[in-house]
Parts: structure tokens; C-alpha cells; sequence
């Protein structure tokens, strides 16, 4: 209604990586669920809490070391892909990755959400703040607003629905604590998010742009997130279990 076949074309781009990133978030929410579920089941509250917090840290964290290195090179990476491109496509691709990250984090609490059976309570408000999305832009554009405007909606209303999503957990599942929530992962997530982008920014900065400097970037990304993500984003007693995995990887590996 609002714009050409160039601007559609940019936003077709952009949903493909959303559609491949999905794919990649979702086998692993095909693999904790089950785990989930059954321990909600059980009546292991604490058990479950846990998981939940592995849950949306590896998430996130597996997100953003392949996420970075493709909003900081995505300029090259869609030059190798398509040739010549324009900055509308560069610059929703971005937003995509953003509004990816965020919307992703809602797997867990859905998981939770569905073994509790109170799927009503939970949708309703939710999806009333993500189908804002349509009249909103609609709106926008109206107005005059540019196309990019319609990820910005999105960012925007993925992040109040998370919150609403948070809510609803407490308000469904009296065991989960907001606070322990925000203390145990959001805060620790954004300090590990500043600090990779801080550092593979000045990175890059000495780099020229090549197809060395984007494996440069995104290997840099890999070790600097995992590091990051091992130190700050992760409790003692997360870090002991992690250890203990690692552990026993290396001597089965000996072993054979």
C-alpha cells in the first residue's frame, strides 16, 4: 500500500533471516521442553527454576555470539549473498536480528506456561500488544513515517509483551520471582551484551572489510561471548555444573 517493490523486497530479506534464526532458536526449545514439562509435572519447583534460567541463558547467549558478528558485517555478508544491495535491506536485516532475540525469549516461559495448562490466561494478554503491531504501523506510515519504522514497532512491542509475559508467569506460577529473574539474568545479559559489542566494535575498526575480517569478527564474537557469558552470565553454581560437563567430556574423549 505504502511503498515499492524494492522496499518489499528488503523486508522479504529481512524475514528469511528472522525464518532461518527461528529454526536455529527453535531445535533447541524442541529439546529442553520435554525436560520441562516433566519436571513441572513432578512438583520439583526448584528443579525446574533452574532449567528455566539454563534455558533462556543458552538461548540468548547462543543467539547473540552468532547475531553479532552478523549485525556488525551484514553489509558485507548480504554483498556476498546478493551482490549489489541497498541500505534498506542492511538496515532491516538488523532490526530482524534484534526483534529475533528479543521474541525468542518467550520459549521458556511458554513451555512453563503450557505444562501449567493455563494457556488462556497467558495468550490473551500477550498477543493483544503483538497484533498492536499491524494498526500501529498502518499509523505510522499514514502519517509519513518511513518503512523501518514497522521494526521499530516490533522491537518496541516484543519487549512490553515480554514484560506482560513476566507478569503472567508470576501471577500463573507462584514459585517464579521477577526479581531473581532480572538479578539472575537480564542484568547479567545486558553486561555481557555491552561488552561484546564494545569489543568487537573496536575490532573491526582495524580491520578492512574482507571476508578474513568477517571470520575474524565472528570467531572473536564465539570466544569473547562464551567467555563473557561463563564469568557474568552464569551463577557459582551454574559455572560448577558447566565444569563438571566439560569434565567429563574431556575424559570420555581420553578414554576412546
Amino acid at each position: 500500500i505504502f511503498f515499492g517493490p524494492v522496499i518489499s523486497a528488503a523486508r522479504s530479506m529481512a524475514l528469511q533471516i528472522y525464518n532461518a534464526l527461528s529454526t536455529f532458536c527453535n531445535s533447541f526449545v524442541m529439546a529442553i521442553r520435554p525436560p520441562m514439562i516433566k519436571i513441572y509435572k513432578e512438583g520439583e519447583d526448584d528443579n525446574l527454576l533452574r532449567l528455566f534460567d539454563l534455558s533462556n541463558k543458552f538461548i540468548y547467549y547462543g543467539l547473540l555470539m552468532l547475531c553479532l558478528p552478523l549485525i556488525l558485517e551484514m553489509d558485507y555478508i548480504l554483498s556476498l549473498w546478493l551482490g549489489n544491495i541497498d541500505s534498506d535491506t542492511i538496515y532491516f536485516s538488523r532490526l530482524m536480528i534484534i526483534y529475533t532475540i528479543i521474541i525468542s525469549l518467550h520459549n521458556p516461559i511458554t513451555i512453563i506456561i503450557q505444562a501449567i495448562g493455563k494457556v488462556k490466561q497467558y495468550y490473551l494478554p500477550v498477543e493483544l500488544f503483538t497484533l498492536l503491531t499491524v494498526p500501529l504501523t498502518y499509523l505510522f506510515y499514514k502519517l509519513g513515517y518511513s518503512a523501518e519504522y514497522t521494526f521499530w514497532i516490533m522491537i518496541i512491542l516484543g519487549v512490553i509483551s515480554h514484560m506482560v509475559r513476566i507478569i503472567c508467569l508470576k501471577k500463573l506460577y507462584s514459585a517464579f520471582k521477577v526479581g531473581n529473574y532480572i538479578m539472575s539474568f537480564i542484568i547479567p545479559a545486558l553486561f555481557v551484551t555491552v561488552i561484546s559489542v564494545y569489543i568487537l566494535s573496536k575490532e573491526q575498526t582495524f580491520l578492512e572489510t574482507s571476508f578474513g575480517r568477517t571470520v575474524i569478527i565472528t570467531l572473536t564474537s564465539i570466544i569473547v561471548v562464551m567467555i563473557l557469558a561463563y564469568l557474568i552470565g552464569l551463577s557459582k553454581d551454574e559455572r560448577i555444573s558447566v565444569n563438571k560437563v566439560i569434565t567429563s567430556f574431556i575424559k570420555a574423549k581420553t578414554v576412546k
